[in-house]
């Protein structure tokens, strides 16, 4: 799900555009940063279940019709992308693009909702984000 398999940046504000609401989601978790690559990598897949978790809520409880979730990073659910080797993707039903590879200028979005963008050594902070209809 990294550039260039998710489409250009046109692609990308044609599928905003279908949107009418979106959550924001930020997974923190205390480590740290430049010594802990598997915490780190763990903390990425932490986020990107509660992506997919949301979804599902979304569509079964809530009763909405267009989702379409984003993560923060790149893709960690295989421990080598399959994407890398130019195959198919081994879990396209759950992988997502990052906000950043759609073009979302992240800490931007943060510094205008008043929201910590700041990078640290003790903790990580991933930005997610959960668009949604109600509409076909």
């Amino acid at each position: 799900m990294c550039p260039p398999r998710t489409g250009s940046i046109a692609e990308a504000k044609r599928i905003f555009r279908m949107f009418t609401t979106g959550i924001l989601v930020q997974y923190t978790r205390r480590l740290d940063v430049k010594k802990d690559a598997g915490g780190l990598t763990a903390s990425k897949r932490g986020l990107h279940h509660i992506i997919l978790e949301t979804e599902t809520y979304l569509k079964e409880k809530a009763g909405m019709v267009k989702i379409f979730g984003m993560i923060g990073g790149e893709c960690a659910l295989c421990e080598k992308c399959a994407g890398y080797r130019g195959e198919a993707c081994v879990y396209p039903d759950r992988a997502r693009p990052s906000l950043e590879a759609l073009g979302v200028d992240v800490i931007g979005l943060l510094q205008r909702l008043s929201l910590d963008g700041n990078f640290y050594d003790d903790k990580i902070t991933w930005t997610a984000m959960v668009l949604m209809d109600e509409h076909r």
